[in-house]
């Protein structure tokens, strides 16, 4: 079974629409929402290890331009 996880996004001000673009083209992105609240985007992703998902994080998620912050719930 897969690894999965929702990653909250925190994103600069204007910036979630180009956020959530480049996120739907990750691979291992299954869902990304923009959402009202303390955060702006909802992304669901899956991998096939916790590295995977880790690296996809770390090296994907948060080097998007306009991206200011990340907090990921692992599913158990």
């Amino acid at each position: 079974m897969p690894e999965q996880a929702f990653v909250l996004v925190k994103v600069k001000s204007g910036s979630s629409e180009q956020v959530e673009d480049q996120l739907a083209d990750l691979p291992g992105v299954r869902l990304s929402h923009s959402v009202m609240g303390p955060y702006d985007v909802v992304v669901f992703v899956e991998g096939p290890n916790i590295n995977s998902l880790r690296d996809m994080i770390m090296k994907k998620i948060q080097t998007i331009p306009g991206v200011r912050h990340t907090t990921t719930l692992l599913v158990i």
